[in-house]
């Protein structure tokens, strides 16, 4: 396939000149020309507004004008082909003048030959080919690389950037910002060129592999060697990967925390079932029997005695294991009213008057003022102070001291300490114990029975009313339990905490 005629314009006032390179053109023999004739500068500019020439032959004196002018001109209108100026004499710093400012060209017209001029045509029209395509590549390559989504620069082997993208640029300001860099500014496009980029940013001297850029950014960093001995530096906002896996994690955490939990259920809740049924289910079959004779003999009075107690037991727990699933689940639903707080906590305490005669222990109550009130739920209320009171007395000795004092410390708030003479516990234990079913004593054949639901439960009810619960011991010397409640908050404003409670420690 033949090449497409070569279009030439000629900007030469000179008609001799143009009829001489007209001459010269029919000469070249194996390329075609299509030659257009501008007679004056503006004849030129006009033409290169109009038509598309692959090169330009410009008299470097048209008129008043230079050929660095029209140059220019055409360059601003969008001509991107080579330009080949005539002079009608050597001139060593006009030909530096032409080259510098962009002539493809230079050429003598009195040693002007069609074979100069094939030479100068071919030559110009290629190399202006091969920069287009180079332009386009680098145009190509730009493109590509700010629409990586990585943050890419290269260095030569001296540690000098040669090549970014403007992502890049973004990330040094944002090493900056952070202090990742000799100075507090990133670098402007002047500083780039040519920067020793480790000398500025130490953190591309060595093998970090990440950074973090501060406000949750974090960016991966990776060094690619190339031929010439330099780098291909990448680097990638990991942030997201790294918020996937912190929560990957989290979820395995909770995961083993259910599977615990699970399996802490089964242990506890088999055992608190289990003893109280084995009761029920043992005495009703020596009534059954009739181990002691018939039905209504007084033997069986005591058995009568155990049952109920056992089921009592029994419902203790289920009930306590459904109200914290409640409470979780977010379903518990409180019934705010005005309370006073020292009758519901002898109402409680009534509850355990006759373990503490049995075991000589004294469980002292002060209530200041003595019409001390406040809003909440009184059945929720009892149960949490039933929980805690249970505890103080399941853990202290016989003939030891249990305290509750009801207060309010200031005007928008109630407090109630349980302050036991027990066996006390250690911070271990004291998270462990606020953990649904957890145990200080995790032995199944421990000497306390419980189902470890107390204290996380009376948790989820002071928080349900927008309290708080503090826990102070020391193992051996006993427990206070504090719990602190809003005094005047209104049933509105307990509407927000009916959902899900804060997660327990």
């Amino acid at each position: 396939m033949s090449e497409p005629p070569v279009r030439i314009l000629l900007v030469e006032d000179d008609e001799d000149d143009y009829i001489l390179t007209s001459e010269l053109l029919e000469d070249i023999e194996g390329a075609e020309h299509v030659l257009h004739w501008a007679p004056s500068f503006e004849e030129g500019i006009a033409s290169i507004q109009a038509e598309r020439f692959d090169i330009c032959f410009v008299d470097y004196r048209i008129g008043g004008r230079t050929g660095l002018d029209f140059l220019t001109e055409a360059t601003k209108l969008g001509h991107s082909g080579p330009v080949v100026f005539l002079t009608g004499m050597g001139d060593r710093s006009t030909d530096i003048a032409a080259m510098e400012a962009g002539a493809a060209d230079f050429l003598q017209k009195s040693e002007l030959t069609a074979a100069i001029l094939d030479r100068t045509i071919r030559y110009s029209v290629i190399q202006a080919r091969n920069r287009r395509e180079i332009a386009e590549q680098a145009s190509l390559l730009k493109a590509t690389l700010e629409n990586t989504g990585a943050a890419i620069a290269a260095v030569d082997a001296d540690g000098r950037l040669i090549a970014w993208n403007d992502r890049f640029v973004h990330f040094l300001s944002r090493v900056a910002k952070s202090g990742g860099a000799v100075g507090t500014a990133g670098p402007d496009e002047a500083e780039l060129k040519n920067l020793k980029l480790a000398d500025r940013f130490p953190l591309f001297s060595g093998s970090l592999d990440e950074y973090d850029c501060g406000e949750g950014c974090i960016m991966s960093i990776c060094r690619n060697p190339t031929a010439e001995g330099g780098h291909v530096i990448v680097c990638h906002d990991v942030t997201a990967t790294k918020q996937a896996e912190l929560a990957l994690r989290q979820a395995m955490r909770e995961a083993q925390a259910a599977s615990a939990a699970k399996t802490a259920f089964l242990a506890n809740m088999s055992h608190e079932l289990r003893t109280p049924l084995n009761a029920i289910i043992g005495f009703s079959e020596l009534m059954l029997n009739e181990a002691h004779g018939p039905v209504g003999s007084s033997e069986y009075e005591d058995y009568v005695a155990f049952i109920r107690d056992s089921g009592a037991s029994l419902l203790r727990v289920i009930n306590s294991a459904l109200d914290l699933a409640r409470v979780h689940a977010g379903e518990y639903r409180l019934e705010i009213a005005p309370l006073n707080v020292g009758e519901v906590l002898a109402s409680v305490v009534s509850q355990y008057s006759a373990i503490a005669r049995t075991r000589k222990l004294v469980i002292d109550v002060r209530v200041t003022p003595q019409d001390l009130m406040m809003q909440g739920d009184e059945s929720a209320l009892a149960k949490l102070l039933g929980q805690l009171l249970s505890n103080a007395v399941k853990f202290s000795p016989d003939g030891g001291h249990v305290s509750i004092h009801a207060t309010r410390p200031d005007a928008g708030h109630v407090c109630i300490a349980i302050h036991d003479s027990g066996i006390g516990m250690d911070a271990a234990d004291i998270r462990r114990a606020l953990l649904p079913f957890g145990q200080v004593d995790q032995d199944l054949t421990r000497k306390y029975e419980g189902a470890g639901l107390g204290l996380p439960l009376a948790k989820a009810f002071t928080e349900l009313h927008g309290g708080t619960l503090h826990i102070e011991s020391t193992h051996g010397k006993g427990t206070l339990v504090t719990v602190s409640f809003p005094i005047e908050t209104s049933c509105d404003a307990f509407a927000h905490r009916r959902s899900r409670p804060r997660a327990t420690a």
